[in-house]
């Protein structure tokens, strides 16, 4: 038996090559009237060929939806099936050689198709072979199964002398058919379909058609009597579930013509679909016809329980992912170039929203249209599936291009405050510029990363992000102006107030710090109506205004109180001031002419009162008091200290102008003779004088110096310089003395030794 088989094998692969090729990846489409296009699904080893996909898209049957037929033959072996499959539908099965002797031809299932219509052709390996001997049952029992599953149309080939006998007419398998068909359409009710048995009956020569026909269905009648049917068809007729349909065909042989034409005569039932009915169809998509017969023969031969329906939901489900798969395939091309484009671009994608749209509807649009026809439970699921994948592809993108995007337009913000910022006046209508700015900018996001409108909205945060950056910009852009608005305003105000509070503080008045508290409202002003206005111009709320304004005279007392600080000075330098507003209410009077102190004056008067009014000018300023605001400016150890100077001060000035008033009390004492008397005794000494020029000259000159000097009672600030010089003089010439003293004694001493030495030398003189 193998080796028959090996043998026919090897005639059979030369015919079947090139039909082969078509199922083996380099598919093809059919041209019609082409034939010779073939594949075998399915072995002698009962395994099914994973080429068959490929077959049906090169053939060209992928693309036909539901609009396609299957017919498949059974019948004994060698009984002539493949040659009527070819003359119906100009297939290439490989047929018989009578020359080599009657052997197996045909080896498990054959698949073709018709090139004018598109029918799919199953060419069953032959029952009752020698070659599968005891096994053949097994075997045919699942082909036959397989059969019914697929084709609408089940052509039994037998031959007309066999009729009206049960094993040569293969009544026993097709009492099988009819037990398989029931297990297949009535388990679930709403699966009940039709096929049609369509008998050819070959070599007929003389018993008449009715007859054989008579025979034939009451022998299918008698079948489907003695079978075990379920509940629900019990009663049912063999006809509520097949159409039974007869053919004769002449003799080949003796009869060639006459076969012929019969046969084209079939064929054209076949061609114009008088043969096929909508009721017969198993509601299989072409391009799911592989998934599905591949699913079907697994389960047949591991000989599991077989259910259409199910199996219909696996191949729309099967057929629906490998269509997402196409479809997400040609959408991630599409947006991996936008994404290039994203990336090589300087500033953005025009149009993105509407590219990413289209992408969306036309690959949930194609998926649709493509798996339609499948079942809709499956499709709905499917599709969302594809859409929540498409989606995630597109966000991706869209999220890459919204980053550049948002960039883009914040970068434009930035610019905008940069360029506003260096500008002068740059409050002045701040609000609505800068809400011209920031629709702009979004209008320009927008028109890059817009909606994307497909089955849903594809949203993002981007635009929401970029509006809270803008914002933060745009506030930190409004603190800085008005940050700089309040700064000069507040540098004017102090130049002013510097300017304006200086006479205040030379003068001692009770309501000082009021009428200092009042220029400073009537300064401050215009400073916060300047201030209110920048505040509407920025855009600042009413609360913010408020709380604005709050600061504003916070900041304004610290101003001035630095003003009055700086004018006032700290503690040692309060002192001159003291000093200075003692001296000028002590040396001067009133009408700040100075004091030329006399006999008659009340020195001890003028000296408490000026320094009671130096102590008030203390306490006057012991304190800033502005508004209802009371700080104190010196501390208590402060105002001791500059009591303390005060006190030095004024009692050295007290005595000063007493000493001056008690010289000026000696001079208007002396008496007139004394004056003459004076004259008289000096009259020699000044006539010397008047009569020398330079003694006269020298006199002129020092008389005048003299009388003012002691007049204007300038002695005493010259006193301490005069004492400086005189203690300088009087240095001078200790060291001048000490020196003329040295130098005597050196000169005495050596005049001594010389004459100590004169009698020596004469007493040894006399001794010789």
């Amino acid at each position: 038996r193998e080796g028959i088989r090996e043998s026919e094998n090897a005639k059979m692969s030369e015919v079947t090559e090139s039909s082969c090729e078509s199922s083996s990846g380099t598919s093809r489409v059919v041209e019609p009237g082409e034939s010779n296009v073939m594949m075998q699904i399915i072995d002698y080893t009962e395994h099914f060929s994973s080429d068959l996909q490929g077959f049906m898209e090169g053939s060209g049957l992928a693309g036909a939806g539901f609009d396609y037929n299957v017919v498949a033959i059974i019948g004994p072996q060698s009984s002539g099936k493949s040659t009527l499959m070819n003359l119906l539908f100009q297939t290439s099965f490989r047929t018989m050689d009578e020359a080599s002797g009657r052997y197996q031809v045909t080896e498990g299932v054959w698949l073709g198709r018709d090139p004018v219509r598109p029918i799919v052709v199953l060419d069953l390996e032959g029952t009752d072979s020698r070659e599968r001997g005891e096994d053949a049952i097994t075997f045919e029992r699942k082909s036959a199964l397989f059969a019914l599953a697929l084709a609408e149309v089940l052509v039994v080939n037998i031959w007309t002398q066999d009729v009206g006998r049960f094993n040569a007419s293969n009544l026993s398998l097709l009492k099988t058919v009819l037990e398989l068909d029931l297990q297949l359409f009535v388990k679930d009710q709403t699966e009940f379909r039709k096929t049609r048995l369509l008998f050819v009956l070959r070599d007929h020569v003389s018993t008449p058609m009715e007859k054989l026909k008579d025979i034939l269905t009451a022998d299918v009648e008698k079948i489907w009597d003695t079978i075990t049917k379920p509940t629900q068809v019990e009663l049912s007729s063999v006809t509520q579930f097949f159409d039974l349909d007869f053919v004769s065909l002449p003799h080949k042989v003796l009869r060639p013509e006459d076969f012929e034409r019969e046969a084209m005569i079939l064929r054209e039932r076949f061609r114009d679909g008088r043969v096929f009915h909508e009721g017969y169809k198993r509601g299989i998509l072409a391009d799911g016809f592989a998934t599905f017969a591949s699913n079907i023969w697994e389960i047949i031969r591991t000989n599991q329980d077989l259910d259409l329906p199910s199996q219909r939901s696996i191949v729309a489900i099967v057929r629906c992912d490998a269509i997402s798969r196409e479809c997400t395939s040609d959408a991630s091309s599409r947006i991996e170039e936008i994404r290039s484009r994203i990336s090589n671009e300087i500033t953005h994608v025009e149009d993105l929203s509407t590219l990413l749209s289209g992408i969306l509807s036309e690959g949930t649009e194609r998926f649709t249209e493509r798996s339609s026809k499948y079942d809709q439970d499956v499709v709905q699921g499917k599709r969302q599936d594809l859409l929540e994948h498409l989606r995630s592809l597109c966000k991706e993108v869209y999220v890459q291009a919204e980053e550049k995007a948002e960039e883009v337009a914040f970068r434009t913000v930035q610019d905008w405050i940069r360029d506003r910022l260096s500008t002068p006046l740059t409050w002045v209508n701040f609000q609505n510029d800068v809400g011209i700015m920031i629709s702009e900018s979004l209008q320009k996001f927008d028109s890059i990363c817009g909606p994307v409108h497909a089955v849903e909205t594809f949203s993002s945060r981007g635009r929401e992000k970029l509006m809270k950056r803008m914002s933060v910009e745009v506030e930190n852009a409004r603190i800085e102006i008005y940050r700089q608005s309040l700064d000069d305003r507040m540098e004017t105000f102090s130049l002013r107030c510097r300017k304006e509070l200086g006479p205040f503080f030379d003068v001692l008045a009770e309501d000082m710090w009021q009428m200092i508290s009042s220029k400073i409202v009537e300064l401050s002003k215009p400073l916060k109506n300047e201030l209110d206005d920048v505040m509407k111009e920025l855009g600042f709320g009413l609360d913010t205004e408020e709380r604005k304004l709050k600061d504003v005279e916070s900041r304004l007392f610290r101003v001035v109180q630095e003003v009055v600080k700086t004018l006032i000075g700290d503690a040692s330098g309060f002192t001159y001031r003291l000093t200075k507003f003692f001296d000028q209410s002590f040396r001067f009077d009133d009408r700040g002419v100075p004091r030329s102190w006399g006999p008659s004056d009340d020195v001890d008067a003028i000296y408490l009162a000026a320094l009671e009014s130096s102590k008030k000018y203390l306490k006057q300023f012991a304190f800033i008091e502005i508004g209802e605001i009371s700080k104190p400016n010196f501390t208590e150890e402060d105002q001791h200290r500059l009591q303390a100077a005060l006190s030095t001060h004024a009692s050295a000035a007290c005595l000063d102008a007493k000493r001056t008033r008690d010289n000026l009390s000696i001079r208007a004492k002396i008496p007139i003779w004394l004056i003459g008397l004076l004259i008289v005794l000096g009259w020699n000494e000044i006539v010397a004088v008047l009569r020398n020029p330079y003694l006269l000259v020298a006199l002129v000159l020092l008389l005048p110096v003299a009388y003012l000097t002691y007049s204007l009672d300038l002695l005493t600030p010259l006193r301490p310089f005069m004492a400086s010089a005189l203690e300088r003089a009087r240095t001078r010439g200790v060291d001048l003395l000490s020196q003329a003293f040295e130098s005597t004694g050196s000169q005495e001493s050596g005049g001594a030794a010389t004459m100590s030495s004169a009698p020596s030398h004469s007493s040894s003189q006399d001794s010789h």
